[in-house]
């Protein structure tokens, strides 16, 4: 990939690790700055292909198995409900193929693991710092108010997803590092993480954060095995800690982890019918009811935004059959429905949700038979399994957010080199 021209190749050296190095700050920036980075990584891709004359990588697994991810997503978006919509944002999906594909060669010739890690974990703590401070003062530091005191965003702003990013970056640029024989310190910054993260009110992601640190912990760490049961009692004291001081200290965190989710003012409800009348669960019965009409193909990538307006009655007459005597129940209607089988199930139909889950096995399964795995591979990997979990809420999949982060760890997955302490 890196080949003659030396002034060309140092400046491209040069812009590939600018880019890797500061894509935590791009995603803090917005998505039109992330997407500009990975379009130049795109670029260079193309001028390579040019310059060598033929498709590079074009040899590697993983290129075939990104063509025929490539190739089914524009081919879901022609035979969509709104062709024009789902073709305009799945076309430019392919940027985050070639990233991983350029990546995956760009640290076979470049170590630059611990420069990387040390600026990624530098970008999230003073993300953390901030998230703490909005969490005492009611403003970061650039004296924005997000005018609930229970969602604390930091750098993010009016976007609420300051707990998805840290769950997408704390563990893997501390992995990057690889402190061996740094436990206390591992624990002081994942606990940081681990508060910001509650702090931003961010449910999902809290759970979700609690379960990668559990493996983490246990997996990942060089916890002499005599001493395992020491750091469990530690975890625990610790979680318990943290949470105990966001519950009396914040009335708001309080009630919006621990009060129900229903927007019924019935006390009796079920589980069941709690979830269905809550935000959430109107938009799993929206999902539900899409895919029902479209259960074979799906209404195409990006396409619930539209059909779920077609489908609200149906959600209404769920709800009001569990609570008649409320008329201010949620609208099953958004940009996506918030979980992401309703996601694939309801765009992508059963067909579609069973081929892309299905590669994304392939690719992990085929990685999985070099057992050389290195503790950056398990990192990743267990971000990459918290992203299917079913039931809990989660963004789009399909977003510039999302996907970033899903492919970075993708990227580092599926690397295999070891890393030094």
């Amino acid at each position: 990939f890196l080949v003659s021209y030396k002034n060309y190749d140092n400046i491209k050296g040069s812009i590939l690790y600018f880019i890797i190095l500061l894509l935590p700050l791009f995603l803090i920036l917005g998505n039109g700055i992330t997407n500009s980075a990975l379009a130049i990584v795109f670029i260079i891709y193309i001028i390579e292909c040019f310059r060598n004359k033929k498709i590079l990588f074009n040899n590697t697994f993983e290129f075939k198995i990104f063509v025929i991810f490539y190739i089914y997503l524009i081919f879901n978006s022609f035979i969509s409900n709104n062709i024009e919509s789902s073709l305009v944002r799945t076309t430019g999906y392919i940027k985050y193929f070639i990233f991983v594909l350029v990546y995956l060669d760009f640290f076979k010739i470049y170590k630059k693991y611990l420069k990387v890690g040390i600026v990624w974990i530098l970008i999230i703590v003073l993300l953390n710092f901030d998230i703490i401070y909005q969490s005492i003062f009611g403003k970061d530091i650039f004296g924005y108010d997000t005018g609930n005191y229970a969602r604390n965003s930091g750098f993010f702003f009016d976007e609420l997803i300051a707990g998805g990013y840290l769950l997408g970056l704390s563990f893997l640029s501390f992995s990057l590092i690889n402190f061996d024989n740094r436990i206390k310190f591992s624990y002081l910054f994942i606990l940081l993480c681990l508060l910001a993260c509650i702090l931003s009110g961010e449910r999902s992601n809290t759970i979700k954060f609690l379960i990668i640190f559990f493996l983490f912990s246990l997996l990942i760490l060089n916890i002499n095995p005599k001493n395992i049961k020491k750091y469990l009692l530690i975890f625990i004291i610790s979680i318990i800690s943290i949470s105990s001081i966001v519950y009396y200290k914040s009335e708001q965190l309080k009630i919006r982890y621990f009060e129900t989710i229903s927007f019924s003012s019935n006390n009796n409800l079920s589980l069941v019918d709690q979830y269905l009348t809550s935000a959430y669960g109107a938009h799993t019965l929206s999902a539900y009811f899409v895919f029902k009409e479209n259960y074979l193909l799906g209404v195409g990538n990006k396409n619930f935004r539209f059909e779920c307006n077609y489908v609200e009655d149906k959600v209404r007459k769920v709800q009001t059959e569990i609570d008649q005597s409320n008329i201010n129940l949620p609208s099953g209607c958004s940009t996506h429905p918030h979980q992401i089988y309703n996601e694939l199930f309801s765009e992508h139909g059963i067909v579609g949700t069973i081929l892309l889950i299905t590669l994304i096995l392939i690719l992990i399964i085929n990685r999985l038979k070099n057992r050389n795995l290195s503790k950056l591979n398990i990192v990743s990997l267990l971000y990459l399994i918290v992203v299917f979990i079913p039931i809990l809420p989660a963004g789009s999949f399909f977003t510039t957010f999302n996907s970033t982060l899903f492919w970075i760890n993708f990227l580092f997955f599926l690397l295999n080199e070891k890393i030094k302490s």
